[in-house]
């Protein structure tokens, strides 16, 4: 488990994002009912298709990404997720968002996820509150939450800076702490310009954590919706997350290098046997 002060400062980097920028949007919101005057929170029923390949830690990693997000509503939206694929060891998993969202201001929801480990039996859990602010070109994104299953009951965070040079265009830097992990991320999404094939984007990405864990991928992601930017596509349409691909980090230690001997499986854990 991690200790106090740990958990206080994952808190503070987590949810800072949320906490900070509350207050400016408050005044805005004092005088209207939620989604009063406002864009809806989802355009229309959408989605997106996603592959990538790369490396997590020694393994080759492969994965496709799927995403559905429709309205509840004018103010309302729901998002299902769903990841698949192998880095060492097979892995699955599914992922919920339902929120609430103003497209020129900010996305306030709930999250769960669930993901398993094929090769060890190994199964993590976790459910959080995310929110997104908006700030003409810059986005702040931050979750927390808790994580738990056959991982130890701890705090689940995470945190994104956001940038869009260009609408067509996303960079961002971030933070998360999974599985008692620190890790710092880094990448960019760009949606290629094509007449022929709308929706069509690179994305890139690259993860280290305090383990010396560490990842990097890229791959191609196809939207399914009406032709818009980038930027809009994240604010109007299916939110913005790696969510699931941060989650992976949950598995890490279970996967079958880190219970090479001395460290052995029993009931589908691996144990890590530490010498004396």
């Amino acid at each position: 488990m991690v200790d106090r002060s740990k958990w206080f400062m994952c808190t503070a980097l987590s949810g800072g994002w949320l906490i900070a920028a509350v207050p400016g949007f408050a005044a805005d919101y004092s005088d209207a009912a939620f989604g009063a005057g406002t864009r809806p929170a989802v355009s229309e029923i959408n989605g997106k298709i996603a592959g990538g390949f790369g490396i997590f830690d020694d393994d080759a990693l492969a994965f496709g990404l799927g995403s559905v997000s429709v309205p509840l509503g004018h103010a309302f939206g729901f998002q299902l997720d769903g990841i698949g694929g192998g880095a060492g060891s097979g892995f699955g998993g599914v992922a919920g968002h339902a929120f609430w969202r103003d497209p020129d201001r900010a996305l306030l929801g709930v999250y769960a996820s669930y993901l398993k480990n094929n090769r060890v039996d190994f199964d993590v859990g976790h459910v959080a509150a995310e929110g997104e602010f908006y700030f003409n070109r810059v986005s702040l994104e931050g979750l927390a939450g808790v994580e738990f299953g056959d991982a130890d009951t701890d705090f689940y965070g995470s945190a994104n800076l956001a940038f869009y040079p260009v609408d067509d265009l996303r960079l961002y830097a971030g933070y998360r702490y999974v599985n008692e992990i620190n890790v710092a991320a880094a990448g960019f999404e760009w949606q290629v310009p094509n007449d022929r094939v709308h929706g069509l984007s690179l994305f890139g990405d690259g993860r280290v954590s305090d383990t010396r864990l560490w990842s990097v991928f890229a791959g191609l992601r196809i939207y399914l919706g009406d032709d818009k930017s980038l930027i809009r596509r994240h604010r109007e349409d299916d939110p913005n997350g790696t969510q699931l691909i941060d989650d992976l980090f949950g598995l890490s230690d279970q996967r079958g290098s880190s219970c090479d001997p001395p460290n052995m499986i029993i009931d589908g854990t691996c144990v890590i046997i530490t010498p004396e």
